[in-house]
């Protein structure tokens, strides 16, 4: 029997190069980047750890995501990582 882990991986910068930037001041920020779906879905390109989260699901552990992104980008989030054969058991946002 294996002796299950979890293991939580941050998105931006970590899995995925993302372009989503801050289009606001440095007074009034602006994230509204970090919300769009299509954005995320069509300009992310991987980054070597995601091969990392790809080997411990393989060997029968959990991959979580842990995002400052909103709520509503979850199941965008989870649909890119479907793509490269990572199933997240859950995305929490923090953002």
């Amino acid at each position: 029997m294996i002796n299950q882990k979890a293991f939580v991986f941050d998105l931006d910068g970590t899995l995925f190069e993302t372009t989503a930037t801050d289009t606001g001041t440095e007074s009034a920020p602006n994230f509204i980047e970090f919300a769009d779906a299509d954005k995320l879905l069509n300009e992310s390109s991987p980054l070597p750890l995601l091969k990392l989260a790809q080997q411990v699901q393989a060997e029968g552990h959990k991959v979580y995501i842990l995002t400052a992104r909103q709520s509503i980008i979850a199941p965008a989030i989870k649909q890119l990582l479907k793509r490269y054969g990572v199933e997240a058991e859950y995305v929490f946002t923090v953002g």
